[in-house]
């Protein structure tokens, strides 16, 4: 067990947090497939990203800066900055990458901002302390966790607010990938209440306790959308949890046991794993979605407040606030890429954390039968049979092989 410490300037992005003791099983051990790799120099106080939908670029608060860094995730380099007119508090992005949305929460603002031109496009006046945003799947609105106890809904096209919601007071939303549905965790309020509203008219449809009297902090939905995966942080001398909520029939079926103040999760549908940053135990759990279960624990800098995946799920950007750094985590994901080699047809890359069977092959060449892979395209590397087990350990690129 690690000892709760209490988390720096929280309160100044208005996510002020209670805690209470949890009771749970004994906690993960450190895995050694998913190692940090590379540490990228920010600032303090950076502590909420989002990853572009296509991976290449992930985008990080730096509060006190007034900047969002920019950052290339094959680099793992910053390569631009973007000022913003006051500090910068959270953050969401389109589903096409075009457009940035940041909350200000000093000046009340939800900024805009062009990711091909850097430009902010509009400063839209949403309410009073905007936090958590989100944007619903087919990008046409977003929504924002206002500190005066609403939600507001922005017309992505005309950047106008069209309406409100009242909620108790929010802090993190996740729309469902149908985009119906709200999941909203609150900073106060009913603070250990997940609600679920419908998206299109702000009516509450259930809430959630999933510990009666101990908070939730921030609500991430799976690929799929059938299960919601919620932090509880105490900030207690013991180890806490991420709740899973059945989306179905909103009961809890399992609460796994992470790191001390877990804060924010990112899922990665590439290999089925989300990974939560722990900000009192300077640790990301990773979870294996199949089984519910911690998997493991990896090490990082003082403070990740978010840990966010790349599209392809092979590496983590853990946002370490009080070290003033990122730790690019190697998530273990190794990737096959399969060549035609003179042949036809479309395979896409295979990618696994564990020994695997490759897929079939499906390319094919006239008057030619396709006798297996191999790692040299004139076959005098490794050979593979079809549908051979390999092992993931590293990346690869395998060559269809043709013969008579």
């Amino acid at each position: 067990m690690r000892s709760g410490r209490r988390l720096s300037g929280i309160s100044s992005v208005g996510l002020s947090v209670a805690f209470a003791t949890a009771l749970l099983p004994a906690p993960v051990s450190q895995a050694a497939t998913a190692v940090v790799t590379d540490t990228i120099t920010t600032s303090p106080t950076t502590r909420f990203g989002v990853m572009s939908p296509d991976g290449k670029l992930a985008y990080y608060a730096m509060f006190e800066q007034k900047q969002i860094a920019v950052i290339n995730t094959k680099s793992n380099s910053i390569v631009g900055t973007l000022p913003t007119v006051e500090e910068p508090a959270l953050l969401g992005i389109s589903p096409d990458g075009k457009r940035l949305y940041v909350t200000i929460y000093k000046t009340g603002m939800l900024s805009v901002i062009d990711t091909a031109t850097n430009l902010v496009v509009k400063n839209v006046l949403v309410g009073s302390g905007p936090g958590g945003v989100s944007v619903s799947p087919d990008g046409k609105r977003i929504f924002v966790a206002l500190a005066e106890a609403k939600i507001a809904v922005v017309n992505a096209t005309t950047l106008e607010l069209l309406t409100t919601y009242p909620v108790a007071t929010p802090l993190g939303i996740d729309v469902s990938p149908d985009g119906s549905r709200l999941y909203v965790t609150h900073q106060a309020g009913k603070v250990d209440v997940v609600t679920v509203l419908s998206a299109s008219t702000g009516t509450i449809i259930k809430e959630i306790t999933p510990t009666p009297g101990v908070r939730v902090m921030w609500p991430s939905l799976t690929p799929s959308g059938k299960f919601l995966y919620v932090t509880s942080p105490d900030q207690g001398p013991q180890d806490d949890v991420v709740a899973v909520i059945n989306t179905t029939n909103f009961q809890v079926v399992k609460k796994i046991l992470v790191g001390n103040a877990p804060l924010a999760i990112s899922m990665s549908a590439v290999g089925g794993r989300a990974y939560v940053a722990n900000a009192g135990s300077d640790s990301v759990s990773v979870i294996d979605l199949a089984s519910q279960s911690a998997i493991a624990t990896i090490t990082v800098g003082k403070e990740p407040w978010t840990a966010n995946v790349t599209l392809d799920g092979t590496k983590v950007f853990a946002a370490d606030s009080s070290a003033g750094t990122i730790s690019v985590i190697d998530t273990g994901m190794r990737t096959v890429t399969f060549k035609a080699n003179g042949g036809s047809g479309v395979m896409a890359p295979q990618r696994s954390f564990k020994p695997t069977q490759l897929v079939k092959n499906t390319f094919s060449r006239g008057g030619l039968t396709f006798s297996g892979w191999n790692t040299k395209s004139d076959g005098k590397g490794v050979p593979y049979a079809n549908q051979a087990l390999y092992d993931f350990t590293t990346n690869v690129t395998l060559y269809a092989q043709w013969k008579k």
